[in-house]
């Protein structure tokens, strides 16, 4: 008993000593957010500090488990291969962010079941700090993987975070167009993240703001596309500074929520449903029309 008791305290202690971790961390990516962020247009609305209080709790939550998952996965992740497959339906393939893996899915990937995803594939890019041009060469080997399996012609992308780079940079560079259907981006810094400066690796600093791949990718921004695309961003973001970095022009539709940070975005029912209804909407016949490119999640 001795023994048992003695490996619950540890096990306590060490349970406690993350979540503390991760609360001090999550408070400091408000804090760094709200500082440089404070040249942003006031947001919609007044302010709710109760629902303020929830989402900042939530997203530390939220960090807790993913990094968790993460950093006990990422050792063991293997590289799956795709089983030969012949389905009619589109599949979707979810594609994670900066310094994560297929492990940061697990909650999303099952609401979008529940919702009526029969077939979900996930990407682990390698090495997590590598070229974003590189990763998206991956996709694009895995993109072909799972087509090739399938027997379909076309895919849906889901990229959350740095996800949502790698995504579109394979549908504008290296002719992904031809062979995705709809493209949805969740919380990514499109136009770049102040925050990236104080990350590691080569990919992150391409994502800061005016950087030569942000430069060399958003010269397509504005140019029709034959995908639609979709980004859901949080007036609530931690991660993406400026929070509207996450808005893109042209054609694409942008879809805001509120009060749920950068990681909570991959836990939240409302936001699975607004993926898997965009995922399934008929294109907008108006694009030209800011009705059709800027709504509100409900």
């Amino acid at each position: 008993m001795g023994a048992v008791r003695f490996v619950l305290v540890v096990l306590l202690c060490a349970v406690g000593l993350w979540v503390a971790l991760e609360l001090i961390l999550t408070t400091i990516s408000f804090i760094l957010a709200a500082i440089l962020g404070r040249e942003e247009p006031a947001r919609r609305g007044p302010r709710n500090p109760g629902r303020a209080i929830v989402g900042f709790l939530a997203e530390c939550g939220a960090a807790a488990v993913t990094h968790f998952l993460v950093t006990v996965t990422e050792p063991v992740a293997p590289r799956k291969k795709t089983v030969a497959l012949k389905i009619r339906s589109t599949p979707i393939l979810l594609v994670p962010g900066y310094f994560s893996n297929r492990a940061c899915f697990f909650v999303l990937a099952k609401l979008l079941r529940g919702l009526g995803a029969s077939h979900i594939y996930t990407i682990d890019p390698k090495p997590m700090t590598a070229d974003i041009r590189d990763l998206a060469q991956q996709l694009a080997e895995k993109v072909d993987d799972i087509l090739g399996a399938t027997g379909v012609p076309r895919i849906n992308l889901v990229g959350h975070s740095m996800g949502g780079l790698i995504a579109r940079y394979y549908i504008e560079r290296l002719d992904g167009a031809s062979k995705v259907n709809v493209c949805v981006t969740i919380g990514s810094p499109h136009h770049g993240s102040l925050l990236s400066r104080l990350g590691l690796g080569t990919n992150a600093q391409q994502m800061r703001p005016g950087s030569e791949l942000l430069a060399d990718l958003n010269r397509f921004e504005h140019i029709s596309r034959e995908i639609r695309l979709v980004s859901i961003w949080s007036t609530f973001d931690n991660m993406s500074v400026p929070r509207t970095t996450s808005i893109l022009g042209g054609d694409a539709t942008n879809i805001s929520v509120d009060y749920i940070g950068h990681l909570s975005l991959l836990y939240s029912p409302r936001v699975a449903r607004l993926v898997w209804q965009n995922l399934h909407a008929r294109p907008c016949r108006h694009r030209q029309r800011p009705s059709c490119r800027t709504t509100t999640g409900l």
